[in-house]
């Protein structure tokens, strides 16, 4: 079950990209915002942190996991889940750049006025009894129906709740449900990162839900 929601969370790649880790080279299987799985036919050894470069961008990553998965020629072939230490905006916009297909990442734009605070949502209204033989109105959504999680940040502070779409908040991120294993994480490195590094994570992860 861990592993399905690990392959859920990230999006496998057509094409294996290539990545040196370390004095090695690798490829990129699949990939997300806060990390990767790598094949590699050097061993690494899980909980040490590595040295990464992909696509002329360098960052740091700790070995999660690493197996053996097959031979090739007569030497073994690993794979690794990488998770992702604090990523630069260099780093980041690679990412989301890969994620969205090969499109060049967006230059950063001037931070927008300040928002107003959003007004509270409404509450549901009962629904009337039915007359008749059944029920004329559709059940209440609830968090059981919604696919995915917004995580607002505001004043230092994080707030949560299910919603019917994609779309990303002005500050925080929209993830699936298949994703909720790693809110603590994504919260971790939202805050960690400069305004521009948290720019390209909402790109990356609406390009990654399709929003």
């Amino acid at each position: 079950m861990d592993r399905e929601r690990r392959q859920a969370a990230r999006s496998k790649l057509t094409d294996p990209l290539p990545v040196r880790i370390g004095l090695t080279m690798g490829r990129v299987v699949d990939l997300s915002v806060v990390g990767a799985r790598i094949e590699h036919e050097e061993k690494l050894t899980v909980g040490s942190l590595v040295d990464l470069e992909l696509q002329g961008a360098r960052f740091k990553g700790r070995v999660a996991r690493s197996e053996i998965s097959g031979r090739k020629g007569g030497a073994l072939v690993y794979q690794s889940g990488i998770h992702f230490q604090e990523l630069d905006p260099a780093a980041s916009g690679v990412i989301a750049s890969i994620l969205r297909g090969g499109e060049e990442p967006k230059p950063a734009l001037a931070p927008p006025s300040p928002m107003p605070p959003p007004m509270p949502p409404p509450q549901p209204q009962p629904a009337a009894p039915a007359t008749g033989g059944g029920n004329m109105f559709l059940p209440v959504d609830d968090e059981e129906t919604m696919p995915y999680i917004m995580l607002r940040y505001r004043d230092k502070r994080w707030s949560k709740h299910y919603t019917a779409t994609p779309q990303q908040p002005d500050e925080g991120l929209t993830i699936s449900r298949d994703q909720a294993k790693e809110i603590d994480m994504l919260q971790r490195t939202y805050e960690t990162a400069d305004p521009e590094t948290r720019r390209m994570m909402r790109i990356a992860m609406a390009a990654q839900l399709g929003g």
